[in-house]
């Protein structure tokens, strides 16, 4: 029971750093400002046309405050902020674990049905054009390839470990049943 417990307070602390400051919702095309705060592309969207109407800057430079640390900001116009593809990959997985709803490209809205093995990242078939020369691959024959690496690799490991881990445990139990039998001969 108290297992079930954890995983749900570690799943609630990942989930609230997958959570916008704006909309609180998960992030749905997150982008960095300068300060290095992300939020979702519509939010900030929305925010800098509202702050553009109060202050105009040449060029089109527009200043938007962020929302979490109150920084002032110059930015050119929102599509050139930085796309955070760190942060996206991470929201469409925890997505996908948690079977929210089919792993989608966060930047085009479509299906997720390549993997660039270069960049080690998920993508439509709009993102290929970004990946020219990188080896990419079907997505379902590259996790069944993970998949039997991990089970080569890791499972003989962790029964190895496992076994450590109970023969420490034996050990252990036996010093403790030791000292306690010898604390009631003294008692």
């Amino acid at each position: 029971m108290a297992e079930v417990d954890n995983n749900s307070k570690n799943i609630t602390m990942l989930q609230e750093e997958l959570i916008c400051p704006i909309c609180l919702d998960l992030f749905e095309r997150p982008i960095s400002l300068p300060c290095l705060h992300s939020f979702c592309f519509k939010c900030i969207q929305q925010k800098t046309a509202r702050d553009a109407t109060q202050q105009v800057f040449p060029r089109g430079y527009v200043i938007c405050t962020c929302p979490t640390c109150r920084k002032r900001n110059m930015i050119p116009n929102v599509e050139n902020l930085p796309k955070n593809f760190s942060l996206a990959n991470i929201v469409e997985k925890f997505k996908q674990v948690m079977g929210l709803k089919n792993v989608m490209c966060t930047f085009h809205n479509q299906d997720v049905g390549l993997f660039c093995e270069d960049c080690l990242s998920l993508m439509c078939f709009t993102c290929f054009g970004d990946h020219k020369g990188h080896k990419i691959d079907d997505v379902k024959k590259v996790c069944e390839r993970y998949k039997s690496k991990m089970e080569l690799t890791l499972l003989p490991g962790l029964h190895m470990k496992q076994r450590q881990l109970e023969g420490a445990v034996e050990h252990w139990n036996g010093i403790m049943q030791t000292e306690q039998a010898g604390r009631l001969e003294r008692n």
